[in-house]
């Protein structure tokens, strides 16, 4: 998987944006054939003591289009 993105520093904050180029993602035979990864973006911020993290996958499979975001929060 190819990644770009940001960081960003403020204060007690320290912020992650990373997004990839769908083109490098590698997939199972079955995922390549059946559905189609269309984004996928991970944001990461650290305030303090927590962790805040977020992922956002998008997907087309037997041309319905299905979005699932996670989110997470933990104490370091």
């Amino acid at each position: 998987m190819l990644a770009s993105g940001k960081a960003e520093v403020k204060g007690e904050s320290t912020s992650l944006e990373v997004a990839i180029d769908i083109v490098w993602i590698v997939q199972t035979v079955f995922m390549s054939k059946k559905t189609k990864t269309t984004s996928f973006e991970k944001s990461l911020n650290v305030i303090r003591n927590t962790l805040h993290y977020f992922v956002t996958t998008m997907v087309d499979i037997y041309e319905n289009t299905l979005s699932r975001v996670k989110k997470e929060e933990k104490a370091l």
